[in-house]
């Protein structure tokens, strides 16, 4: 038999199809189609399960990432500093402190921050994003942050950098900030809005509190269009970030987009930043 007569009898409806399969291929053939059978049958139990698991992750978000940052902070800051995001490599020589204070201050040029401005770092972790943007531009930066303990360091860093006067942290919830309408000239979220319960409400809320004609830079964790969430390899990739990053749903960048649009933002540039620079990250 031909392959595209077998291709028929694959889309024939189950009771034709192993009807054919006991008169036509015996018993090892339908031995096979029943094994088939069954392997979608788990596959699809496995799908409900992780999309079941999905959804209790993203209502307990908040506790699931104030948890994780209590818990990871301070290895974070031992092994990796005050900024816990990626950065473009600008080269083999570079350190990795040297390329995200570049891409900080890159941010900060996007924005067009400047003296006199005040920025909103959503999601600001132990504050050293917002203290180099600061000392970049000599803007006041306020950074956000649900976390209690995370807050403690960015007062401590704040203090050790002699940037009262420019920076300060507040505890918040991004979701709802108690920030009146229009109280911004700029903000910015790196790698935090990949916490969001509900991202286009976050975006929402980030436009009410940014002055018109503000400018907002998202740097977020996004899954690319070569994610086939058909294939397991894929699937298995996508589960060990959230895991391991205490992330209730890794987005793909479609869907991300889509919330920022929905949000009232008008999007003017937006890019896979892994790809700017010398090296893969």
């Amino acid at each position: 038999m031909s392959n595209s007569e077998k291709d028929n009898v694959e889309n024939a409806d189950h009771a034709s199809l192993m009807n054919y399969n006991r008169t036509a291929y015996g018993h090892d053939f339908v031995r096979d189609n029943v094994t088939r059978y069954v392997k979608q049958f788990e596959r699809g139990k496995e799908e409900s399960e992780r999309e079941a698991n999905r959804k209790k992750r993203i209502q307990e978000v908040r506790d699931i990432s104030d948890n994780f940052y209590t818990l990871v902070t301070d290895f974070y800051e031992y092994g990796y500093g005050r900024s816990f995001h990626f950065a473009p490599v600008l080269s083999a020589s570079s350190s990795m402190q040297e390329c995200i204070a570049a891409y900080e201050r890159d941010i900060a040029r996007t924005i067009k921050a400047g003296p006199g401005m005040k920025l909103l770092d959503a999601g600001c972790g132990v504050g050293g994003p917002m203290l180099q943007i600061a000392k970049f531009s000599g803007a006041q930066v306020v950074g956000l942050n649900p976390c209690e303990y995370q807050l403690k360091r960015v007062k401590y860093h704040i203090e050790q950098d002699n940037m009262q006067n420019q920076c300060s942290g507040v505890k918040g919830d991004y979701h709802h900030m108690e920030f009146d309408d229009c109280t911004f000239d700029g903000a910015y979220a790196l790698e935090s809005s990949v916490y969001a319960r509900d991202p286009e409400q976050v975006y929402r809320e980030i436009l009410r509190v940014l002055k018109p004609g503000a400018i907002f830079v998202d740097s977020a964790w996004a899954m690319t269009d070569a994610y086939d969430p058909q294939n397991p390899e894929h699937v298995k990739i996508k589960e060990d970030i959230e895991i391991g990053n205490g992330v209730p749903d890794m987005r793909t960048q479609a869907v991300i987009l889509e919330a920022i649009r929905r949000s009232g933002f008008e999007i003017l540039e937006y890019k896979n930043a892994q790809c700017d620079g010398k090296l893969p990250w």
